[in-house]
């Protein structure tokens, strides 16, 4: 497959719209990706419940609601008409940001769900906001989270854990690479495909008694090897000829290497998966996952597994 072909593209993006006052548009890399994969846009907005206590009249609370409501409304309606060339339709919804819009994201049988950063948290020391780190925990579809000042995606890297017995029994290894591949343009750079890898015990081994230098040092090659063979297995999987993507092992762990690799490479969008595999179906985001994610300052695409059962969906 060659990188950018038409499998598998996203054709109904629904996009979560907060700080509707401040009317700031959809930003132009998620407009000129729906225009790419000829996608409709369901546009959502969570507005918050008015308290039932408030003035302690119900008619007051039902006529402040409505108002709320058509106000949110004439918002979205208002950001729609800005985007040009895309088939969009408004969704006002009321209750806990994360879950409605997983809710309207399943009822609207969307492929992708994207959320916007707000700027103001970097500054703040947080790479993303509250809801969009419950979404990459609890939505079962790909979760696009757009840095607000980002520009369409022309440096595209993909992180995947590679299994050593040749296995991908989850599939995120898959869905992972397969967005990836669907994200990055014919003219764009070539997709980095990375894997951070390392030899259990590397220290216990180096301590005095236990492996002399040489027998260390090939053992640590030897590991490399079998990665680079696993990684190359997993990207040949997908029908990528291994001269159209850049692979790119790193030894040390995924925490710190992946950050590292996303800077030096000025990648403008990281594709990774957020569940750990321990086997339990529901299990929210791994540890490894959500230290990236506070460290990257680039977009990232969040994929489930296959198996992945939303506690939010379930219910």
């Amino acid at each position: 497959m060659r990188i950018g072909s038409p499998r598998g593209l996203p054709k109904r993006f629904l996009i979560a719209c907060d700080a509707l006052e401040k009317e700031e548009p959809i930003p132009p890399s998620v407009a000129s990706m729906a225009r790419h994969f000829d996608a409709e846009v369901v546009l959502v907005n969570v507005a918050p419940q008015v308290p039932r206590s408030w003035l302690f009249r119900e008619v007051l609370r039902e006529e402040a609601e409505t108002s709320l409501m058509a106000t949110r409304k004439q918002q979205l309606e208002r950001l729609a008409r800005k985007m040009r060339g895309v088939p969009t339709r408004t969704l006002v919804r009321q209750g806990v940001p994360h879950v409605e819009i997983v809710c309207a994201a399943i009822e609207e049988r969307c492929d992708l769900v994207v959320v916007i950063d707000d700027p103001r948290l970097r500054d703040r020391g947080s790479s993303f906001g509250m809801t969009t780190m419950r979404l990459m925990r609890k939505c079962p579809l790909p979760v696009w989270a757009v840095r607000r000042d980002s520009r369409r995606p022309r440096r595209v890297m993909a992180a995947v854990d590679v299994p050593l017995d040749g296995k991908d029994d989850d599939g995120l290894n898959h869905r992972v690479l397969q967005l990836a591949l669907t994200f990055t343009p014919p003219s764009a750079a070539p997709l980095t495909v990375m894997h951070a890898w390392s030899l259990w015990g590397e220290q216990m081994l180096a301590a005095p008694g236990r492996m002399r230098p040489d027998e260390l040092a090939e053992a640590l090659a030897d590991t490399e090897r079998e990665h680079k063979r696993a990684l190359e297995a997993v990207v040949e999987a997908e029908s990528v000829d291994l001269g159209s993507v850049r692979l790119e092992l790193v030894k040390g762990d995924a925490t710190f290497v992946v950050p590292r690799v996303v800077a030096r490479k000025k990648i403008d969008l990281l594709v990774m998966g957020t569940v750990a595999r321990t086997g339990l179906p529901s299990l929210l985001m791994g540890n490894t996952a959500e230290r990236i994610l506070n460290q990257v300052t680039c977009s990232v695409i969040a994929v489930k597994p296959p198996h992945f059962v939303s506690p939010i969906a379930s219910a």
